[in-house]
Formats: structure tokens, C-alpha cells, sequence
């Protein structure tokens, strides 16, 4: 593999890891084959991880799961199972985009036109449930993959044998009585043959137990008992507290993938998932389909760089350097500091986009989060909410850093030196006045607009 594309990939992670990465105008055709070239790689390291398992293709369909001799191999052909499907879907996504673009023209102009067709009558619901139907199914992948990644992560710190044969029968044995429940309301009866198969399924959980620590089992709940089969299939832990387990141990590449909370990631990417009459984002374009083939990709990746370690298998070459960016590039650190802390300090005064506010107080959660409580200068979006509370993700620049105010007016007279007399006579005033005095210019510019369109024009550079 040629050191060019190996560093092309690398360029396509550090732009979806980093928030602030440059943004470059590239052909659709390049796009096209970055995408193809980090999707193809993808299937081969699935492929590489699935010839080292100790399972083959007949026994994973034709054994039942609690079969297995070897649940570790068995659960690690379903993960990657599961990163190879999510791929082949990131193909069709990227044939849909040929097909409907030539390539020879670039994302601007095509963007331009979509956005003319968009704003005319001819961009129909069809057109928008087109796109809406591609942007649910890479939400659809980006969930099943956020859910895999949040298992290896905890499988990290039980990577033994008894642990994933455990996981498997607790799983298939809810799924049972979830089943015969099932029967009972809708058909006033229970099964036999399901629960002689509770019985079966409790007893491999009731002889696994005696190799595992029970505090260690993160996919049960506290009140699980072994010695006795469960009323009820309600005994698994809830995706949301597997994530927060997960999320302790987590790196930083990977909480930038699981989305740093639970709401803004999997919960985002559920949304999709079911039927809501909240609305839909207005950003229907190509770029936006080829973002989430990225984002599908990155994520696989991460996935597979934990199933290969908790495999105890060393990857290729390509795959070595693909999971050392993935663990050492700058771009992950980055995307974590601008989400998560931001610096900022009492005074500091910051834009949310649109909004001007001041910095009033600032406080950090027990994962390390920032939020600040800010006062909004101009115009607030409620006018009943002149203050409060917002996370560290929400501020968009620093306009004025109150503890260094006087610098910047060192840096005015630099820039107009014929201006000493009248700045010195500006200098005399203390640091709260010249504060207030630089406020009130960054106000005025932004009830007229001035701040919001200067800041979007540095953005555009």
C-alpha cells in the first residue's frame, strides 16, 4: 500500500475526529475514492480478524450461541460480523451518490444546486425521503456499532472465557422468558418447549458462575441471582449504564465517536430509530451523506481496533498504523478539549453563534465537563431568559478574555502608533472600565449584525 493514500486515510480520521480541522473544496471524484479506499480496508481487516477465530461460517449460523465451545471467537464474529455489514451499507450509500452526481463536478457547485432545486417546488418529499431514508440507515450502523464499541470497552477489563460464555446465556436466556411472557398476554399461555429451554440456559449461567466475580459482570444488574432462575427477563443492564461503564474507560478517540454524552450520541442516533413528529435537519446534500460514511467508517474502526486487541491478534501493517492514529492523533485530544472544557473564565466574554453573553460563574462535572453560566448581552432567543447555565460544546469563539483586556489595547496601539497620545489617556482607566468599555463596542456590533458576519467570514477562510 503506497505511503500517499495510507496518509490520505490518515487525513480522512483527523477530519472527522477534529471539530476545527481546515476545510478543503475536494473533487467528488477524490472524496468518492477516499471514502472507497478507507471502506475497503475496513473489509479487510474484518477479514483478516475473522481467519483468526477459532469459529467458521457453518458452525456461527448452524450452533445455537450458548453452543460454542468458544464464546470469545463466537462473540467476536457477530461484532465483526456487524462492522462488515456496516461497510456494505457505506457502499451502497456511496453508488447512491455516483449515481446522482457526475463526477467530474465539484461539491460546491453541486451543493449550489441542490440548494436551488431545494428552494424551488421541484425538491419535492420525494426527494427529502430519499435522503432522510440514507441518513436513518447510517444512523441505524452508527448505533449498532456505538453499542459494540461500548461492549469491548467493558469486555476490556473481562477478557476471559467464562465472562463471554456468561454474557451470551444471560442474553439468550432473557430473550426466553421475554418470549414466554410474550405468549402468556397475547395467548394465555406459556410454552413448554421455552421453558425447558430456561432451564438449560440457567443452568450453563449457574455453572459459569463459578469462574466469575459477580461484581465484575457489568452486563447484570446488582440483584441478578444465580442460584435461582429470574421471574422476569428484565435482569440485563439498560444500554445507558453499560455506556456510562464504558465511558469511564473509554479514550478520548472513543468518546469523541460515542458522542461525550449519552444524549448527544446514542441517544441522536436513536432518534431515527423510531417514529417522532419532531422534524428533520433542513441539511439535505451529498456532503452530508458523505460525513456519515466517514462517521460509519470511523467508528467501525474503532471497533475493530478493540476486538482485535481483546483477540490478542496483531493486525497488518495498514491496520497498525490506521489504530496507532486512531489512539495517538491530536485531532481526538482536540475535538475532546472544544466539546467537553473550552478554558474560559469569569468575565470572558463568548459567542453561541449568534448570541453575545458573558461569562458569570463556571463549574466542572465529576466526568471533567465545563459548563459556564452565562448572562446573553443581545437579544436572548427567550426573552424571559436573560441567564444560564450551558455546556462547554454550546460556545462557538472567545471574543474577549476579561483578564487580558489591557493587552488588547497594548496590541491597538502596536497596530496605530500615531494614536499614543489618546490611548494613553485610555490606559489610565482601570481594568473594569476599559472591560466595560470594550462591552459596550462588541454589543453595539453585534445588534447590528456586524460581530455575527465577521466571525462566519474568519469561519469561510
Amino acid at each position: 500500500m503506497s505511503n500517499k493514500k495510507i496518509l490520505q486515510f490518515r487525513y480522512c480520521i483527523k477530519k472527522f475526529l477534529s471539530s476545527t480541522a481546515e476545510k478543503f473544496t475536494i473533487p467528488q471524484k477524490e472524496y468518492a475514492e477516499l471514502n472507497e479506499f478507507s471502506i475497503k480496508i475496513l473489509q479487510q481487516l474484518t477479514h483478516e480478524l475473522i481467519a483468526k477465530l477459532k469459529i467458521d461460517e457453518s458452525s456461527y449460523r448452524w450452533l445455537k450461541n450458548i453452543g460454542h465451545n468458544n464464546a470469545r471467537s463466537f462473540y467476536l464474529y457477530s461484532v465483526v460480523s456487524e462492522v462488515l455489514k456496516a461497510s456494505i451499507s457505506n457502499m451502497r450509500t456511496l453508488e447512491f451518490i455516483r449515481d446522482s452526481m457526475e463526477e467530474e463536478k465539484y461539491y460546491p457547485k453541486a451543493k449550489r444546486r441542490l440548494a436551488e432545486k431545494r428552494n424551488d417546488e421541484k425538491f419535492s418529499y420525494i426527494d427529502r425521503a430519499i435522503f432522510e431514508g440514507f441518513d436513518d440507515e447510517q444512523n441505524l450502523w452508527r448505533r449498532k456499532l456505538s453499542e459494540c464499541l461500548s461492549n469491548l470497552i467493558c469486555f476490556s477489563e473481562t477478557n476471559e472465557e467464562p465472562y463471554f460464555k456468561l454474557y451470551i446465556a444471560a442474553n439468550e436466556l432473557s430473550n426466553l422468558l421475554f418470549a414466554n411472557d410474550d405468549f402468556l398476554e397475547f395467548f394465555d399461555c406459556k410454552i413448554e418447549n421455552l421453558s425447558y429451554q430456561t432451564k438449560d440456559t440457567f443452568n450453563i449461567i449457574s455453572d459459569v458462575s463459578k469462574s466469575v466475580k459477580k461484581d465484575k459482570c457489568w452486563f447484570l444488574k446488582n440483584d441478578f441471582k444465580f442460584d435461582q432462575i429470574p421471574v422476569r427477563g428484565d435482569f440485563l443492564q439498560s444500554y445507558r449504564q453499560i455506556f456510562l461503564k464504558a465511558f469511564a474507560l473509554a479514550e478520548k478517540g472513543e468518546k469523541n465517536v460515542l458522542g461525550f454524552t449519552y444524549q448527544v450520541g446514542y441517544g441522536g442516533m436513536s432518534k431515527t430509530a423510531h417514529f417522532s413528529t419532531e422534524g428533520r435537519s433542513r441539511d439535505i446534500d451529498f456532503e452530508r451523506l458523505t460525513s456519515g460514511i466517514t462517521a460509519v467508517s470511523i467508528t467501525g474502526y474503532y471497533v475493530l481496533r478493540r476486538a482485535y486487541e481483546i483477540c490478542k491478534v496483531t493486525p497488518s501493517e495498514i491496520g497498525q498504523k490506521i489504530f496507532r492514529e486512531l489512539v495517538e492523533g491530536t485531532g481526538a485530544a482536540q475535538s475532546h478539549f472544544l466539546s467537553t472544557v473550552r478554558d474560559y473564565e469569569e468575565g470572558d466574554l463568548l459567542t453561541t453563534g449568534n448570541d453575545l453573553v458573558e461569562v458569570l460563574q463556571v463549574k466542572t462535572s465529576k466526568y471533567g465537563y465545563k459548563s459556564y453560566y452565562v448572562r446573553y448581552l443581545v437579544n436572548p432567543a427567550i426573552q424571559s431568559i436573560e441567564k444560564e447555565w450551558l455546556p462547554a460544546r454550546y460556545f462557538y469563539k472567545r471574543i474577549v478574555k476579561k483578564s487580558k483586556v489591557r493587552d488588547y489595547y497594548r496590541d491597538i496601539l502596536k497596530r496605530n502608533p500615531d494614536k499614543e497620545k489618546e490611548m494613553a489617556m485610555i490606559m489610565q482607566m482601570s481594568d473594569e472600565q476599559l472591560f466595560e468599555s470594550m462591552k459596550r463596542v462588541f454589543v453595539e456590533l453585534a445588534k447590528h449584525g456586524i460581530l455575527q458576519n465577521s466571525l462566519r467570514e474568519q469561519e469561510k477562510k
